[in-house]
């Protein structure tokens, strides 16, 4: 299922920086917009996506036991390959937002997980909507190519215990 569909997706209470993984094999994290962040416009900065994006990367990993700290332990390290973001909408200030990351592809070298930055309807919205439901808006659709590397920063196999539990997300997802 991909993760537009919102299938028991309720992962966290509001203000926690806990994440979760659905049913449905996609984690999402929410998040909020800190007035730093902005730029001269009133906007997130478009730099500062990268940093949303990347944290909730390493919560995701972190919620299925694998903590980047003690990959660096076992002789290597997760590298970021490529990251292709295409921005659709702004966030602003006190913006709440959702960011959502899920398995696209495992292979013996390399994971490609997608994600998704999406702000969430204000509470006034909640409690009177004008038109129907209120949905979320999409703000950002990233794709991410992570690599593992040893000591010396050259690529090596994903560690099998870390493919096995992606490749059964990745499963997950296409059943649903």
């Amino acid at each position: 299922m991909h993760p537009d569909h919102d299938a028991d997706s309720t992962c966290c209470q509001e203000g926690s920086s806990m994440g979760l993984f659905d049913v449905n094999g996609v984690f999402r994290l929410l998040m909020d917009v800190r007035d730093s962040e902005l730029d001269q416009f009133g906007v997130v900065n478009n730099a500062v996506y990268s940093s949303y994006i990347q944290h909730a990367r390493h919560e995701a990993f972190a919620s299925l036991g694998f903590q980047i700290e003690s990959l660096t332990s076992r002789g290597g390290a997760l590298a970021l390959a490529n990251l292709s973001l295409s921005f659709l909408s702004p966030l602003s200030s006190r913006d709440k937002f959702e960011v959502s990351v899920w398995v696209e592809k495992v292979s013996g070298a390399r994971l490609v997980l997608g994600q998704k930055v999406s702000r969430l309807p204000y509470p006034e919205q909640l409690r009177s909507p004008k038109d129907g439901d209120v949905m979320k808006v999409d703000v950002l659709r990233a794709e991410a190519t992570v690599v593992f590397v040893n000591s010396r920063y050259q690529r090596v196999r994903v560690p099998a215990d870390i493919k096995s539990v992606f490749q059964r997300l990745l499963e997950q997802n296409r059943t649903d």
